[in-house]
């Protein structure tokens, strides 16, 4: 009943605008989800009825902010068109998160070539996420613009993108292109990230790769050691990270990439052409 919605909204609303502080281990930050699950009776919604009547309402009268929520949130419009076009009307109507979404979405389908656009838009907005995945994609072009991927993905936002530094970090340190790599950025990025103190074997690798790369070697071998200290915890193969190890116990560079193949951007035209909305042309 009316009473039992306004005290689940209070309980959503407290959970949401409450902060919470990541276990430490050491020091170091232990990567974690936070999750809440709810329990629907059918035909049941987290939001009021009239919230998403007004959105929707909104939307169709070219509210962008509304066209984003609905794309966003997943909301149906009955008999009217799917929530992917309503975010992509917003990414066409200028609003950033949508371009910077519009954009992720179509480079991790790897289609490269259609997500640039909306990226380039994304990041000139000044999105800090959007520099590293622009660079990324203008990577994946048949003639990629070396010097402006390199200043790009210098650009690498910290902690809050772990995703965006270590993708920066293998591209700058381990490129088969001289024109890309730049190991001091990576190493900077690296530490801006706290990629150090992460507990995530990937994050280690990256610091370890930098290092390689910049002639630390005695560094990267030892960051590369807690890499596979830290993937044997969670029971991952550690093959390749020994043979990297015994790279950097060389004094080799980063000469290939340490990111699984799963997180790569595959070049345009060789990837999935799936689309979420249909067409996603920048106009």
């Amino acid at each position: 009943g009316p009473a039992d919605r306004s005290f689940a909204e209070t309980v959503i609303r407290t959970v949401l605008e409450r902060r919470y502080e990541p276990a430490r281990i050491h020091g170091a930050t232990v990567p974690w989800n936070f999750t809440f699950h709810v329990r629907f009776k059918a035909g049941d919604s987290l939001l009021e009825s009239s919230v998403k009547d007004r959105l929707l309402a909104d939307a169709k009268a070219g509210d962008r902010a509304a066209q984003f929520a609905i794309g966003v949130l997943g909301i149906k419009d009955p008999g009217g068109k799917p929530p992917t076009e309503y975010l992509l009307a917003s990414a066409q109507g200028g609003v950033p998160d949508a371009q910077l979404l519009v954009g992720t979405t179509l480079l991790r389908q790897g289609d490269a070539s259609r997500a640039t656009p909306w990226l380039e838009r994304a990041s000139r907005a000044g999105l800090p996420a959007a520099h590293v995945r622009y660079g990324l994609a203008l990577l994946a072009q048949p003639q990629p613009p070396y010097a402006k991927v390199r200043e790009l993905l210098s650009r690498a936002p910290g902690a809050e993108d772990r995703w965006g530094a270590r993708h920066a970090i293998e591209a700058l340190a381990c490129s088969k292109e001289a024109e890309v790599r730049d190991p001091q950025a990576a190493l900077a990025i690296a530490e801006r990230a706290g990629l150090e103190r992460d507990v995530d074997p990937l994050s280690r690798e990256a610091v370890a790769a930098a290092r390689a790369t910049a002639g630390d070697h005695g560094g990267a071998a030892r960051a590369q050691r807690r890499a596979i200290e830290a993937a044997r915890v969670l029971r991952w193969s550690v093959d390749e990270l020994e043979r990297r190890l015994s790279d950097y116990e060389r004094g080799r560079p980063c000469e290939s990439a340490f990111l699984p193949e799963a997180m790569h951007v595959v070049p345009a035209g060789g990837g999935a052409a799936g689309d979420p909305s249909g067409t996603t042309e920048a106009r």
